[in-house]
Parts: C-alpha cells; structure tokens; sequence
C-alpha cells in the first residue's frame, strides 16, 4: 500500500511511490464475508476483478474506516443499517451509484416513515416521497405505499425544475425519485426533478 507518510501518491500521478507492507484481510466475493468492525471493503486493485468495470462477486480488502465507521452500509458485503435508517451513498468517495459504480460504500441514514394505509404526515417542512427501497411503487399501481419524508425542496425560479438540493456533494449521494411526469436531473445548479 501507498505510505502515507511522503508527498508521493500513485493516485495523482506519482510514480515509482514508495509504499508499505501490511496484512491484508479478504472480504466481499461470492460469500460475502464482512470486515471486522471499524473496516469496510474495498475493491482489491491487486486482482483483475473491476466491480466498475462488470465484475462481479470480487473479492475485496478490509481497510480502516475513515469516514462514519459506525454507520457503514452498502459495499461488497452489501451491509444493512439498523431499523429505522437507510442506505445512502457517501459523497466523499469517487463511487456514485447513480454513474454506473457497484458496490459503493454508503452511510446509514435516519429516516421517518409516511404514507400508507394510515396516510401518516410528514413534520413541517418535509414531504412525504416513495420509498425506492421497497416493491411498492405507486407510479405502478402500488396502493397504500409506505413513503419516506424528506426535506421539502425549494421551487426554482426555472420554470419546470423543482430543486431537492443545491449542494453537488449531496447531489451526488442522492437517488432522487420523481413524480408523474417528472425526471431526475443534476447539472451545475443543483438536482431535483424537472418536466
């Protein structure tokens, strides 16, 4: 691996790096084995394995968790959050769902739950949209669906364009589901749903 401790790094450009040994524990692949608690899985660039690339059950390298350790989800193990939170995909890595990466890493999220039978409200200032992580889709004849609140996204003075965030960072860790007519769209403004 890279040695962090001098300026030569092989991701932005630097080559001949000098780099360090350490034991490597496998995870992901057809088992899905997890990491030990505090690491997530990581493609190993080692092998000819690419899950951004088609590959498929690769196996992976456990690494130290930077990022949220606690609340890790997604990946090659496919980790599921706690009840009562989704999956969410991190912004701070180069793995974006929504562009064609698999296996990304995410963090678990709180949610709120709305909707269904008993028509449960939202808290002021959120709205109640389609939860995109179960079978019930009411654009396809789901009834009663249960739904998840979200931040109420802001009209934009462009007409047709209904803004859920300004920020590219959130933006690129979001599925954004749209109603009726509408479609997702991300573009230097922001992202949301426009028709």
């Amino acid at each position: 691996m890279d040695d962090p401790s001098d300026d030569c790094d092989p991701l932005k450009g630097g080559a001949d790096c000098i780099g360090i040994c350490e034991d490597v524990t496998y995870c992901g692949g057809f088992a899905g084995t997890a990491c030990p608690e505090g690491q997530v899985c990581v493609d190993d660039p080692s092998d000819d394995c690419d899950p951004l690339k088609g590959g498929s059950d690769c196996i992976g390298i456990c690494e130290e968790a930077t990022f949220r350790a606690a609340t890790t989800c997604g990946g090659f193990a496919g980790t599921a959050c706690p009840e009562g939170q989704v999956c969410v995909d991190d912004p701070s890595d180069d793995c974006d769902p929504l562009k064609g990466g698999a296996d990304c890493i995410g963090f678990c999220e709180d949610v709120t739950y709305c909707g269904g039978f008993a028509g449960t409200a939202c808290p002021e200032g959120q709205v109640c949209v389609d939860d995109p992580s179960d079978d019930c889709d009411p654009l396809k004849g789901g009834a009663d669906c249960i739904g998840i609140c979200e931040d109420q996204a802001p009209q934009s003075a462009r007409s047709g364009r209904r803004y859920v965030s300004h920020d590219p960072a959130q933006c690129a860790a979001m599925l954004i589901k749209c109603f009726g007519d509408e479609a997702p769209f991300t573009d230097e403004t922001g992202c949301g749903c426009e028709s």
